[in-house]
C-alpha cells in the first residue's frame, strides 16, 4: 500500500507525467514558499530574539552561556550568520528552546531549573509583532502576479502558526495565500519529509509535477526532490550558500524577487 508521501498517489491530478526538475521554464499551478530566509529576513527578527533571551538566561544563572548556545543552534555571532544545517535554520521555536535547556544542563543547572528558566525567559516568538520585520523582495507584487496567472500559493514554515499568521498579515499577503503549513501544526512532518509538500498538493488538488518550491535551506530543496516536485529553487537570501544549494536545487537565485523572471522569462 502506498503512503500519502508517495508521488504516485497523485497520478490522476492535472500535469502528471512531467519529469520533475526538467525545466525551469515551466507553467506552474502551485508555488510553495518557505518563510524565514526566503520571504523575510531572518536576521532582523530571529537573531535579536535569540540574543535577548540568551542574555536573560546569563543574567538569571550568572553563567557565560552565549558561545555554547550559539554553537548549539548553529549561529556565528562574529559573522552574524546561521548555518544551513543548524537548528536556527530549520528548527521550530520549541526545538530551539529545548536546545537552550540542553546547554543549561551541561553548564551545571538542574534539568528542572533549566526548563523553568527557559519557560520563563524564552517566550514563544511572534515574528510579525516586530517592527524590524523586513521582506526580502516585493512580495505583494510577486503574489499578485501569481494569483493573476491562476497559480495557487502556499507557505511551508517551521515557525509557529501564531507567528506565521502575524507576519503574513503584517506583510499584506494573507488574502493571496491558499494554504499555510506551520511547524506546530498537529501531525505535520518536519522538513525535508516529502509528506508535507505532498499534503499541500493534495489539499489544493495540484499535481506535484506542476508545483514549484522555493526556499533557502537544503531542508526545502530536499523536500522538493523527495516529493517529486516539478521545480526546486534555492535562494541565497538566508542560511544556504550556493555550493550547498546547487547540490539539490534545479535553480539557485539571489532572492525571491528573481522568481517571476525565472518562471516567466517571456514576460520581461
Amino acid at each position: 500500500m502506498q503512503s500519502r508521501g508517495d508521488p504516485a498517489l497523485y497520478s490522476s491530478l492535472p500535469g502528471d507525467g512531467v519529469s520533475p526538475g526538467s525545466s525551469n521554464q515551466m507553467n506552474p499551478s502551485l508555488v510553495i514558499f518557505d518563510k524565514d530566509g526566503t520571504l523575510i529576513d531572518a536576521n532582523t527578527v530571529w537573531i535579536p530574539w535569540m540574543e535577548s533571551h540568551i542574555q536573560e538566561l546569563e543574567e538569571a544563572t550568572g553563567h557565560t552561556l552565549a558561545d555554547d548556545m550559539y554553537k548549539e543552534v548553529g549561529y556565528c555571532p562574529d559573522k552574524r550568520v546561521y548555518s544551513d544545517g543548524g537548528l536556527l535554520a530549520h528548527a521550530t521555536v520549541a526545538e530551539i528552546r529545548q536546545a537552550f535547556v540542553t546547554v543549561l544542563v551541561s553548564s551545571g543547572v538542574s534539568q528542572e531549573r533549566a526548563q523553568n528558566l527557559v519557560d520563563n525567559c524564552c517566550k514563544e516568538f511572534d515574528s510579525g509583532a516586530h517592527d524590524t520585520l523586513a521582506p526580502l523582495g516585493d512580495l505583494p507584487a510577486i503574489f499578485e502576479t501569481l494569483k493573476a496567472k491562476g497559480v495557487k500559493t502556499a507557505i511551508c514554515t517551521t515557525d509557529s502558526r501564531e507567528g506565521t499568521l502575524s507576519a503574513l498579515h503584517r506583510l499584506g499577503l494573507m488574502d493571496m495565500i491558499d494554504k499555510i503549513v506551520c511547524g506546530d501544526d498537529k501531525e505535520t512532518k518536519p522538513k525535508p519529509h516529502p509528506e508535507t509538500a505532498l499534503g499541500i498538493c493534495e489539499a489544493l488538488n495540484v499535481c506535484p509535477t506542476e508545483t514549484v518550491i522555493i526556499g533557502d535551506t537544503v531542508a526545502d530543496t530536499t523536500m522538493g526532490n523527495l516529493a517529486g516536485l516539478g521545480l526546486t529553487i534555492g535562494v541565497l537570501s538566508g542560511a544556504g550558500n550556493r555550493d550547498i544549494l546547487e547540490k539539490e536545487a534545479d535553480v539557485v537565485l539571489n532572492n525571491v524577487d528573481e522568481l517571476l523572471d525565472t518562471l516567466y522569462p517571456n514576460d520581461s
